[in-house]
């Protein structure tokens, strides 16, 4: 596994790790997004243009066979293929992303995201809330 932190130069770290990535030499990846470095949204940033969209490194991610999720201490939250919503670009306080492409880390990594989601929901995604049924 690799850990990466490097104070928003984490999408050039990588960028740098193709091969390593393409060969599925790493089984997971963690790395962090944030305001500042290539990940800025401000317009005025000096790497604004320069900048890279964390959809982008997801789908850049997903196309050499990884699964990424938002990574809090408790909580995974899929944000790969399907998943994926636009409104994540404007996410950019501190945050932790991991990706995996090994198939049984990948199961367990959803099945604990779907165990927490139900924790907060009262129901698995893609079931019907229990609260309206009984209305």
């Amino acid at each position: 596994s690799m850990s990466v932190n490097v104070d928003g130069f984490d999408p050039l770290i990588l960028e740098g790790m193709r091969r390593s990535l393409e060969y599925k030499a790493v089984a997971i990846v963690d790395f962090g997004v944030s305001r500042g470095g290539y990940w800025t949204t401000h317009e005025k940033h000096k790497r604004y243009n320069d900048r890279r969209e964390l959809g982008d490194v997801i789908t850049r991610m997903a196309g050499f066979g990884y699964t990424c999720f938002w990574r809090s201490a408790i909580d995974a939250l899929p944000i790969s293929g399907d998943c994926w919503r636009k409104g994540y670009e404007r996410i950019r306080k501190n945050s932790r992303v991991l990706c995996a492409h090994e198939p049984s880390v990948v199961q367990q990594l959803m099945k604990h995201a779907a165990n927490e989601y139900r924790k907060r929901a009262g129901h698995l995604p893609g079931e019907p809330d229990s609260f309206l049924h009984k209305v």
